[in-house]
């Protein structure tokens, strides 16, 4: 059953825009982060109409941010129809997840190379932070903190316009890694992850730290079953 975008703002907080960035693009990290957060589930219409009288802003910004999630398959938009929130296909999850595990093992050789003593300091103080996300039961501080934790990997190994790509490809693998955080056991996984990973780079040791980062990117994989089975309305049919 098709949701309306209506009952859906209803129930989320309003969006001020800033002067400091273009509309567009604040519009789009609002609604990349509400789907993949499911604040807006899938099968949601989002009329441009109903989005530029929530948002208090013009068609064109709107338009523009509405493509770009097209471009990261978050939405379809068809004739007549307007654009609905995408289910999650199986087939370009296991594309993206492929992809991001290529691209991150090359990012962290890269900054196995070149990683200084402050490198490694900013990793653990991002390891901290998420072991007070842990205690708290942040699932919103954990997430952001997981993304700063890879995206820094990038930043080390130069290859900052890389990670920038890669957040486009992983957009349906956000989606899933998000609602198992809901999950307390697996946020300490997930840390203990980014422990060894962090060692591995701490200790120059390639095989040690790829096979952590390799074996870390591919539990979304292995938690697919039990998503699936709890949210069946969240992809597509087979």
């Amino acid at each position: 059953m098709q949701i309306t975008a209506n009952d859906t703002f209803d129930r989320l907080s309003p969006v001020a825009l800033s002067s400091g960035a273009l509309a567009s693009v604040q519009i789009y990290d609002f609604l990349r982060d509400s789907i993949i957060r499911s604040q807006i589930r899938p099968d949601t219409s989002l009329s441009e109409k109903t989005l530029c009288t929530w948002l208090g802003v013009s068609r064109q910004p709107v338009r523009e941010a509405l493509l770009r999630l097209a471009s990261v398959g978050l939405i379809r938009t068809y004739a007549q129809r307007g654009s609905v929130v995408t289910r999650i296909s199986l087939a370009h999850l296991r594309d993206a997840q492929m992809i991001r595990e290529a691209v991150e093992v090359e990012m962290l050789r890269r900054a196995l190379a070149v990683a200084t003593p402050a490198d490694h300091d900013s990793l653990s103080k991002e390891l901290s932070l998420q072991r007070t996300f842990l205690e708290h039961d942040d699932t919103e501080g954990f997430y952001a903190s997981d993304e700063r934790f890879h995206r820094r990997l990038g930043e080390i190994g130069g290859l900052v316009s890389m990670w920038r790509d890669l957040e486009t490809v992983k957009a349906q693998l956000d989606r899933i890694r998000y609602m198992t955080l809901r999950d307390r056991p697996k946020m300490q996984s997930l840390l203990d992850d980014h422990a060894s990973i962090a060692a591995g780079l701490a200790a120059g040791d390639e095989a040690a730290a790829t096979a952590a980062l390799r074996k870390h990117l591919r539990q979304v994989l292995l938690d697919l079953g039990a998503v699936q089975a709890e949210h069946p309305d969240y992809f597509e049919r087979i």
